[in-house]
C-alpha cells in the first residue's frame, strides 16, 4: 500500500509491519507535525472512511487530502451553505405548493438544521480561540415548525407573511452574518499562518 498526502508520496521504515489502525494513527499524527488535518482519503476516486480503510486490499495507492484546520473550518462552512439552501428549497416548495400542506415535506428542512446546529456546537469545541458569539441554528428551528404549524393550519397567507417577516427579515440575518463572520476569522487565520510559515521558511534558509 502506498500513501500520497497532497500529492506527495509518504513512507517509513517498517511501515508494512504495522496494523491498519496504527497506519492510521500514523498518518493522523504526519498530519497533525504539520499543523494539519485529514480531510479526505480516496482510493481510485472513491472516498474511504476509517472502516473501509481497515478492509481494503494492500496492493493499493491511497491519496490522502489535508488541510489546516481553518482550512476545514472554510470548509465546513461551505457545507452548512449547502444545506441551508436545501433548507430553502424545502421552505419555497411548500409555500408554492398545489396541494394540501404534507408535513413530511419539512422533514428533510429539519434536519438539515438539526445537522447544521449540531455542526456549530462542535466548532465551540475545536475552535475555542474564537471569541466571538458562534451562530446559533435554534431560532431558526423553532421558527421552521411555527411555519410548519401554519401551513398545517391551512393558513397560507400568514405562512407567506411569516416567510417574509420573520424568516427573512429577522431571525435568518443575523445567522448568516454570524456564518459570514466566522468564515472571515477562518480565512484571517489561515493567512497569519501563511505568513508564519513563508517566514519561518526564510529563516531556516538564512540559517
Amino acid at each position: 500500500m502506498r500513501f500520497f498526502i497532497d500529492g506527495t508520496e509518504w513512507n517509513f521504515p517498517h511501515m508494512d509491519s504495522l496494523t491498519r489502525e496504527e497506519l492510521l494513527e500514523e498518518l493522523r499524527g504526519q498530519a497533525a507535525a504539520e499543523g494539519r488535518v485529514i480531510v479526505d482519503m480516496l482510493c481510485d476516486g472513491e472516498a474511504l472512511d476509517d472502516k473501509a480503510f481497515m478492509t481494503v486490499p494492500d496492493a493499493i495507492d491511497v491519496e490522502v487530502r489535508t488541510a489546516s484546520p481553518w482550512g476545514l473550518g472554510i470548509e465546513i462552512l461551505d457545507e452548512i451553505d449547502a444545506s441551508l439552501s436545501q433548507v430553502f428549497r424545502r421552505i419555497q416548495e411548500a409555500l408554492d405548493g398545489t396541494q394540501m400542506f404534507d408535513p413530511g415535506q419539512l422533514r428533510e428542512a429539519h434536519e438539515q438544521l438539526a445537522w447544521i446546529g449540531d455542526v456549530i456546537e462542535g466548532f465551540r469545541d475545536a475552535y475555542p480561540e474564537y471569541e466571538a458569539v458562534l451562530p446559533d441554528a435554534t431560532p431558526l428551528e423553532e421558527e421552521l415548525s411555527v411555519f410548519e404549524g401554519l401551513l398545517s393550519d391551512g393558513r397560507y397567507a400568514d405562512a407567506n407573511e411569516w416567510h417574509e417577516r420573520e424568516w427573512k427579515g429577522e431571525v435568518l440575518p443575523p445567522f448568516v452574518n454570524g456564518l459570514k463572520e466566522l468564515r472571515e476569522w477562518f480565512a484571517e487565520q489561515e493567512r497569519r499562518d501563511g505568513g508564519e510559515n513563508e517566514r519561518e521558511g526564510t529563516t531556516n534558509e538564512s540559517a
